[in-house]
């Protein structure tokens, strides 16, 4: 082999060599921007890189409305009515009721329920449903209307609003109506005083 050719081939043999040469540290370069990119997420650069998203809040768990029923004395089927009160009313709103029925048909009877000075204790509304019209104890009376007076709602129902006849009229201050019976029919104003609250707004103003 003459001098020119092995010239010639250590020259290739060079370049060959200076171009593995570069390749390799293009390749470095290359892997190295790769794993910065990985490191910061796909598709992203690392200044550019997405903020986490914030965790979504857990969806509050609505306790129902406990309502306690309380029924029994004269003049109507209660049976029938505390069924289809509850049912009724807890297939529209999320009430749950707790159905108290003593009393006979007599509406003279000093029900058990109010034996507890803490009888309405734990319920969100009482729900009266009763007829003891003649039972005429002050004190007795008084013992039903003291959770009432200390902020437990109360809804009374046809019966309901012409008992207790003490004297002194407490239960029908309370009731916001005196009705002794049903006497002779005639019309009566019924006037939204708080049309802002959230159960009168759709009633309207009379």
């Amino acid at each position: 082999m003459n001098s020119f050719l092995m010239k010639a081939r250590l020259v290739r043999a060079g370049v060959m060599l200076v171009s593995l040469s570069f390749f390799l540290t293009a390749c470095s370069h290359q892997a190295s921007r790769i794993g910065r990119i990985s490191s910061a997420g796909p598709g992203t650069d690392a200044a550019k890189a997405a903020p986490a998203k914030p965790k979504p809040k857990p969806v509050p768990v609505l306790k129902p409305i406990r309502a306690l029923l309380v029924t029994g004395g004269c003049c109507h089927d209660y049976d029938s009515q505390k069924r289809i009160l509850s049912e009724g009313i807890s297939a529209r709103a999320h009430v749950e009721f707790t159905i108290v029925h003593q009393g006979g048909t007599s509406t003279e009877s000093k029900i058990p329920l109010y034996d507890n000075p803490n009888w309405a204790k734990g319920y969100d509304v009482v729900v009266h449903n009763e007829c003891f019209a003649k039972v005429r104890d002050k004190a007795w009376l008084e013992r039903i209307l003291k959770p009432h007076r200390e902020g437990v709602p109360a809804v009374l129902i046809h019966c309901a609003m012409h008992c207790y006849r003490v004297k002194g009229d407490d239960w029908f201050k309370f009731a916001g109506l005196t009705s002794r019976g049903h006497g002779k029919k005639y019309s009566i104003d019924v006037v939204n005083l708080d049309p802002t609250h959230p159960i009168m707004q759709d009633f309207g103003k009379t």
